[in-house]
């Protein structure tokens, strides 16, 4: 069948794109760039064509590019870098995120080479300003009776260098967004206001600097839900807010209002605007608030920083390092959720290779299609194990700051156990003896679905590491003693644990070297979850000591007794396959 698009509508859509494409011959001559590429010096995308980078008169980028085209020329392997360049003509130094992989023409390598790359600026100075502030909140604490008099006379030049820390952010982010401007307002809990704080673009006329907006219990609880965040006219009145953060009453265009928030308390607002010829043509929620939430995490920072300041002069109270405790754990929370985005772009471009392959079968040759689906495969397989490890340290850091959300419903747990234990032997695809037995039909508890699944599936992934094909996993369910829990089992006769030693797996990045095959990985925080998720729910996660054969892990959860039969969800219990790709990705042997 013909294909139904030209090499235009391919070009017209690459330049849609907000990352910069580029294709360049075995010479290093470009022979193509995408509009995005060009808007980076302003110039039109002829401008590129049949030059090298030696052509635009900085030899130490030129140089630069040309060994990590030449590295992929060479392994044959694409890279992903993190990249430095100083852009004289527009006087800035950008990062970037580039990924290279060879360029096929006619299914022939010809020595040319493609790559993608994002602007990564805004992250860097982002991280770059969270590793400042954590340092400067580590050396108030640690060195506070040595460095106070030195604080007290920096104090004025350190609160300017933080807002033009900030300001400098945000002038990024408007870049990125490509908006008219942005500012940012702090919500004084105690006075119940948001007060102006930060502004790009606007002068006193259009957006006084004493501008304060008065809210009360109700508007906090709305921003922190994001009732107010959507694109708006400028000269609209939201609800009971008249011209918050507005630009004169007559002006045009729009307004995007982001509440900036740290964990469930309220920081303040973000607001960007859009003059109306600029009307945004990509949507960047994910992007906005990732930024947003950096924002966020150093100005509650600068507020912790500020409050110890006060501490010093009483002595700095110990009691007021679990301030800083709890930045370490919201760091690392941030950390997880940014390492997402990049694995989710990995393992959707590994599924669309799949999908170009199976739907082009007659294009490539067999080899050559059977190195393509062994490198993906590597590619999704590493990309599902990091996944696992982002998704426990994101569930971990949420539930040691108590902001981890159970959805509780009536379920019949018996049904559970038995759907997540037949997806398991599903995927496995008899590749490890896997039996389910119980003498009940219906035990119902008032619980979380997905926290009993991820349960379940670190319990499974456990038993199948720590077994071969010959040996037996066996799980079941009954009722307790006393009728007042649900008792699930998960045992197999493979590796046991020592009695010593089962005193330390519940902690976190707990690792035995004499229980953990060689054929497996972990970050050590899986059972540690594990536990945590069982007992939010009222019940309960052990090793049993008194099984010396085999290895038995046995968690419960209360038996929910007085109920209407018609508030049981009995609806199809969604037990994905690829969750089990996820949970079983570290373990080799399978």
């Amino acid at each position: 069948m013909d294909n139904q698009y030209n090499l235009k509508d391919i070009e017209k859509a690459l330049d849609l794109i907000p990352y910069y494409i580029w294709i360049k011959d075995g010479n290093g001559v470009y022979r193509y760039v995408n509009k995005a590429f060009a808007d980076v010096l302003n110039v039109k995308k002829e401008f590129f064509i049949g030059k090298t980078d030696f052509d635009f008169g900085n030899e130490k980028i030129a140089n630069q590019f040309e060994t990590s085209d030449n590295r992929v020329r060479e392994s044959g392997l694409p890279i992903l870098s993190e990249d430095k360049v100083e852009i004289k003509s527009i006087n800035k130094c950008l990062y970037f995120e580039t990924f290279k992989q060879k360029f096929y023409i006619n299914g022939e390598y010809t020595g040319w080479i493609m790559a993608i790359a994002r602007n990564t600026t805004l992250y860097k100075r982002l991280d770059d300003s969270i590793e400042y502030e954590f340092n400067n909140i580590s050396n108030k604490i640690f060195n506070a009776a040595d460095n106070l008099e030195q604080n007290r006379k920096n104090k004025v030049g350190a609160i300017d260098d933080y807002n033009d820390r900030i300001l400098m952010i945000i002038k990024e982010l408007q870049n990125n967004l490509k908006a008219t401007g942005i500012s940012i307002f702090i919500y004084e809990k105690q006075e119940k206001k948001l007060k102006l704080f930060l502004k790009t673009c606007f002068d006193e006329e259009q957006l006084p600097s004493h501008l304060q907006i008065k809210i009360d219990d109700k508007m906090e609880y709305d921003f922190l839900n994001d009732k107010y965040r959507e694109f708006l006219r400028i000269n609209d009145v939201r609800n009971n807010i008249e011209n918050i953060a507005r630009v004169k009453a007559d002006a045009s265009g729009y307004i995007n209002s982001i509440s900036i928030k740290y964990g469930n308390e309220l920081i303040g607002l973000l607001n960007v605007y859009y003059a109306e010829e600029k009307y945004p043509t990509v949507l960047q929620n994910d992007f906005i608030e990732s930024a947003t939430y950096k924002i966020g995490l150093l100005i509650k920072n600068r507020m912790l920083t500020n409050q110890l300041k006060s501490e010093i002069d009483k002595k700095l109270e110990l009691e007021k390092i679990i301030a800083f405790e709890n930045l370490k754990t919201d760091f690392l929370a941030n950390l997880s959720h940014e390492f997402k985005t990049p694995i989710n772009i990995l393992l959707a471009a590994s599924k669309m290779i799949n999908t170009t392959l199976a739907d082009n079968k007659d294009t490539y040759k067999d080899t050559y299609k059977d190195s393509i689906n062994k490198y993906n495969n590597y590619i999704i397989s590493n990309s599902y194990r990091l996944l696992k490890m982002v998704n426990n340290l994101f569930d971990i850091t949420n539930i040691d700051k108590g902001y981890y959300e159970l959805n509780l419903q009536l379920y019949n747990v018996v049904s559970i156990i038995e759907n997540i234990t037949m997806t398991v032997v599903k995927y496995l695809g008899g590749r490890r003896k896997i039996v389910f037995d119980t003498k009940e039909e219906e035990i119902i508890s008032m619980c979380d679905y997905d926290s009993i699944e991820k349960v379940m599936l670190n319990l499974l992934s456990n038993a199948v590491k720590n077994t071969d094909s010959n040996n037996l996993i066996s799980v079941t369910v009954k009722r307790s003693n006393d009728n007042k829990n649900i008792v699930v089992s998960v045992k197999n006769d493979g590796k046991t644990i020592d009695e010593k030693d089962a005193e330390f797996i519940f902690e976190k990045f707990t690792r035995l070297g004499s229980v953990l095959s060689r054929d497996a990985e972990g970050s050590g925080l899986g059972l540690c979850l594990a536990r945590s998720l069982a007992q939010l729910q009222d019940g309960d996660l052990w090793f049993n000591t008194n099984e010396k054969k085999n290895c038995e892990f046995i968690f419960t959860i209360p038996i929910y007794k007085n109920y209407d039969k018609d508030m049981v969800n009995t609806g199809i219990l969604n037990n994905s396959v690829e969750k089990c790709a996820i949970e079983f990705s570290d373990i080799y042997s399978i």
